[in-house]
């Protein structure tokens, strides 16, 4: 993951700092917000390559902000945590991986690696 930038938002600070810990010590430059605006307002000052979204802080308004994310940053990739049996929104229509909770570390590893892998190959 050396080099890569990756924006975790969880309002469960824990999760963000067990992501924080297990990306950066695979070489990942890593940002967490507890707050989609604060995501927002970072992506102003310039880009990530992934995002893991945790789905609580964005309710019922999801699908939308995935779909706005994806508008405004078709570089970065999504990828969705969520706890809940079914997120609510078109994973696929949207092109955003789901991970759901409780997730082991090293998938969410596998997952960023084949997200970046897909991208990649794509270009």
């Amino acid at each position: 993951l050396g080099g890569l930038s990756i924006a975790v938002v969880d309002d469960d600070s824990s999760i963000g700092e067990l992501l924080d810990m297990v990306l950066s010590a695979r070489g990942a430059n890593v940002a967490t917000f507890a707050r989609h605006a604060d995501l927002e307002r970072a992506l102003e000052q310039g880009p990530f390559d992934v995002a893991l979204l945790d789905a609580s802080p964005y309710g019922a308004g999801l699908g939308d902000a995935l779909a706005r994310l994806k508008q405004a940053h078709p570089e970065l990739d999504l990828v969705l945590i969520s706890g809940a049996m079914d997120p609510g929104v078109t994973v696929d229509r949207l092109g955003v991986t789901w991970i759901r909770k409780p997730f082991d570390t090293e998938e969410v590893i596998e997952v960023v690696r084949v997200v970046r892998a897909k991208t990649r190959a794509d270009k």
